[in-house]
């Protein structure tokens, strides 16, 4: 087949031309002849340096010995420059130290996008706040996670320090669960759930009936021991009890089933701020309120109601029209108004097209309350009221009622709404 390819391709397969051979120039090293026999290093000994006369040997430093020696070296420096600092540091001529220290409170693990006006909404609701200085870092300008609060009253420090709930961490459930988890030794952690069953089994001895909270927890707290791996000794006419439903036994004493009523959530600090309203104002003379403005913005639907109603009916008229609440797919939709009033009659009524931001309220403010004022001739001395809605108690919205020197009704937070 190969007397068929074209040249170009048969000189592809031509063997190559064979390799010259060469004649040796020197005997290799394994064929040279050596006038001297080999021998060991013993005769040149003499030619060795004398031991007496070689330097000391040095030892290196190893790598934890470097660290270490870094880590000493520092902490001695920042020791200095603490003893140095603490020298030259005179607490009397500190430009940031300002305040007093009686009325002022610190404030630790704060989220570091937190803002100063976002504290004081927090805790103004204890007492007037005279400065907010939260603690940046100096090189990078982040936040460094705890600010201090200065309050104008000594006492307002005190309430807030007192009063403000803190978070159930020392409930005995939780106790019992960490003492569980965190027990030296097997032995002492099934001894620990043995009692602990004898005291849920000893609950159930008797005529004594237990309400459903304590139900829930003894329920947990099996499914807890089963969880850990252990298994649960516990009776058939126990676990019967502890599963029954209380319904019967609330029929029987009068008690029924109710929508609960909706209530703002009221910490003891709003109860104390209304209270104090309360009695601020309690021989406030008639003509005083006559002076007030009121406003609020409320949101109506168009058509249905989203809060739940009930009526009296048999049992077949279920559907009957006149039981019954229209609705529509989607939800018939709703409107967002913004109006005023006082004892002289109803101010401007405005529909608020969007979602409302501070600069919008400001202009509804401009367009409505001032006009509102001026057809319902109040006269000097009238004091304008409205939530503690974030909208309402921006910086930008205070500096805007104050330059028209406008006067503002001091609002609890958590009051019940005009609408």
């Amino acid at each position: 087949m190969t007397q068929f390819l074209p040249p170009n391709l048969l000189a592809l397969f031509a063997p190559r031309d064979p390799i010259p051979f060469l004649t040796q120039l020197e005997k290799l090293p394994h064929e040279k002849h050596h006038n001297q026999p080999y021998c060991g290093i013993a005769p040149f000994i003499r030619h060795f340096e004398d031991p007496r006369d070689a330097p000391p040997p040095t030892r290196a430093e190893t790598r934890d010995e470097r660290l270490e020696r870094k880590r000493r070296e520092k902490i001695e420096r920042r020791q200095t420059v603490v003893e140095t600092e603490l020298k030259l540091w005179d607490p009397h001529n500190d430009p940031n130290a300002q305040g007093d220290a009686f009325k002022t409170l610190f404030v630790a693990r704060v989220n570091y996008d937190t803002t100063e006006s976002k504290l004081r909404r927090e805790f103004e609701v204890y007492g007037p706040i005279k400065r907010i200085y939260i603690v940046y870092n100096k090189r990078s300008g982040k936040p460094r996670g705890y600010a201090f609060i200065e309050y104008e009253h000594e006492r307002d420090m005190h309430c807030e320090y007192h009063e403000r709930p803190t978070p159930p961490h020392n409930s005995p459930h939780l106790k019992w669960e960490s003492e569980c988890w965190e027990g030296k030794s097997k032995e002492a952690e099934i001894k620990r759930i043995n009692k602990e069953l004898a005291n849920i089994r000893s609950k159930f001895k008797g005529d004594k009936a237990l309400d459903g909270y304590s139900k829930k927890k003894y329920v947990c707290k099996l499914l807890f021991i089963f969880l850990l791996g252990h298994d649960i000794d516990f009776g058939h006419m126990e676990a019967v009890n502890l599963l029954s439903s209380n319904n019967n036994t609330l029929r029987r004493h009068g008690l029924k089933s109710c929508s609960a009523r909706k209530v703002p959530v009221l910490k003891p600090a709003h109860v104390q701020a209304r209270l104090k309203f309360a009695n601020d104002h309690l021989d406030d003379p008639e003509e005083e309120w006559e002076k007030v403005m009121w406003s609020d913005e409320t949101k109506i639907e168009i058509f249905g109601l989203n809060s739940t109603r009930r009526v009296w009916r048999k049992k077949k008229d279920g559907y009957n029209p006149k039981n019954t609440i229209p609705t529509v797919k989607h939800g018939g939709g709703n409107i967002i108004l913004w109006g005023c009033f006082s004892a002289k009659g109803t101010g401007r009524l405005h529909r608020i097209e969007g979602r409302m931001d501070g600069a919008m309220y400001r202009e509804i403010l401009a367009n409505n309350l001032l006009p509102s004022v001026r057809a319902l001739k109040m006269g000097h001395g009238w004091v304008f009221q409205h939530d503690n809605d974030p909208k309402h108690t921006a910086r930008e919205t205070k500096e805007w009622l104050s330059k028209k020197h406008l006067k503002v009704l001091e609002w609890p937070s958590q009051s019940p709404d005009l609408k």
